[in-house]
């Protein structure tokens, strides 16, 4: 590729140089003729054709990029506000779980996106882009993990009050590995739906937001003062009762009567 740029580049630069020198010379009709058909016809052709060439194979292996054997599936459909997961033609796997992904490392995996109500956007940063969770369609997209690990998703599109707290974690293991990890994820996958399932108070939204990681919130962690007043969270002294603030009494003005 970087060959052919640089063919280019070098053929623009001659063209213009050509066209400075001979700039005091008119072209005959035949001349301004033949560069129209050859300038404007036949070199965008070629190059179309060669890219069309190059670029359709490599267009299919970025869509499909496990050819020639079965990829490992699976299944995400969003909530508001969690994301269920399913392993389809999969054995051991959970039929249904929530939040907690399983692949295995090292290789592409095909992600299927659906949305149960709004439309949400599946992201998980640091294996690949996002792709929108839409009702009544299923986008397909295709990550890989390089190492075995966890790697922290979301939510990227606003779906309404419990957005923030709409996570999701994509936890890769070694290909022998990854049957025992299933195993075990399907004991306790009928509790993780049933927990996400049940629809929630504003007074459970509220502590299930509290509940996140602070860093994770994009908020200052539990044991940092605040920076903009350094006494604020810090501890206060033993044996002194913490009380609300109030406006304190005006001091005695100097020469006020006894």
């Amino acid at each position: 590729m970087l060959g052919v740029v640089t063919a280019v580049l070098f053929f623009v630069v001659g063209c213009a140089a050509w066209a400075m020198r001979g700039r005091s010379r008119r072209l005959s009709t035949r001349g301004a003729g033949r560069l129209i058909v050859l300038g404007g016809v036949v070199l965008p052709t070629v190059a179309m054709t060669a890219l069309l060439i190059w670029g359709l194979p490599a267009g299919d292996a970025l869509r499909n990029p496990l050819v020639g054997g079965k990829p490992f599936d699976v299944h995400v459909r969003g909530h508001q506000w969690w994301w269920e997961v399913r392993y389809p033609g999969t054995a051991q796997a959970p039929a249904r779980d929530a939040n907690d992904i399983h692949i295995p490392a090292g290789q592409p995996v095909r992600f299927t996106i659906e949305s149960a109500d709004v439309i949400h956007s599946f992201w998980v940063p640091r294996l690949g882009g996002k792709i929108d969770a839409i009702p009544g369609r299923a986008n397909v997209l295709w990550l890989q993990a390089d190492e075995p690990g966890e790697y922290a998703g979301t939510c990227a599109e606003f779906c309404g009050l419990e957005h923030a707290g709409m996570r999701v974690r994509v936890i890769a293991h070694a290909p022998d590995a990854l049957p025992a990890a299933l195993r075990a994820a399907a004991d306790a996958a009928p509790q993780r739906v049933a927990i996400e399932a049940t629809p929630r108070t504003a007074q459970e939204r509220n502590a299930a937001a509290v509940a996140l990681p602070p860093l994770e919130r994009g908020a200052q962690p539990a044991d940092m003062p605040n920076a903009q007043n350094p006494s604020e969270g810090a501890p206060a002294p033993e044996g002194t009762v913490a009380s609300p603030s109030a406006p304190q009494a005006a001091p005695a003005q100097s020469g006020a009567s006894q």
